[in-house]
């Protein structure tokens, strides 16, 4: 006989799909700006974490992207040669390097995805500090589940 199946709330239902509508507004908007720049959907991806990261180490885009040192050399020397990213050697070890986003997040493409970013930003501003501590909490929580199915 089968195990039974948990039965999901209809809370747990609204959050999940408040998760999924987020997150198509979100792909949406990186695929526009993505789309408008030739650039593949990982190298959009590097590039918003670097943008969000000034001055990360090849290593944290690594860790966040979930792919190897060669990919990340690969990707960065690609929107290195696209302007839309630098490389500075590291200032407390000259053999790394840090990357910095050369893009201006208020113009076209990347306006809509930050000007999303921003009404999100002002929405979590006017809520209560608790209420945002916990949906942090619970966000981790989900987002570490996610990633013990990697």
């Amino acid at each position: 006989m089968p195990a039974e199946q948990p039965t999901t709330s209809a809370a747990t239902r609204r959050l999940l799909e408040l998760l999924d509508a987020h997150a198509e507004s979100r792909a949406a908007a990186l695929i526009a700006a993505r789309e408008k720049l030739a650039i593949t959907q990982m190298d959009a991806r590097a590039l918003e974490f670097i943008a969000r990261h000034p001055g990360i180490r090849p290593s944290g885009l690594r860790e966040h992207l979930h792919i190897t040192s060669a990919s990340v050399s690969t990707l960065t020397d690609r929107l290195v040669r696209r302007g839309l990213v630098r490389r500075d050697p590291d200032e407390e070890d000259r053999r790394a390097t840090r990357l910095t986003a050369l893009i201006d997040w208020s113009a076209d493409p990347w306006s809509t995805l930050s000007a999303l970013d921003s009404r999100l930003e002002r929405a979590i501003a006017q809520a209560d500090p608790a209420d945002v501590d916990r949906a942090a909490a619970l966000l981790e929580t989900l987002l570490d589940a996610v990633d013990d199915g990697r």
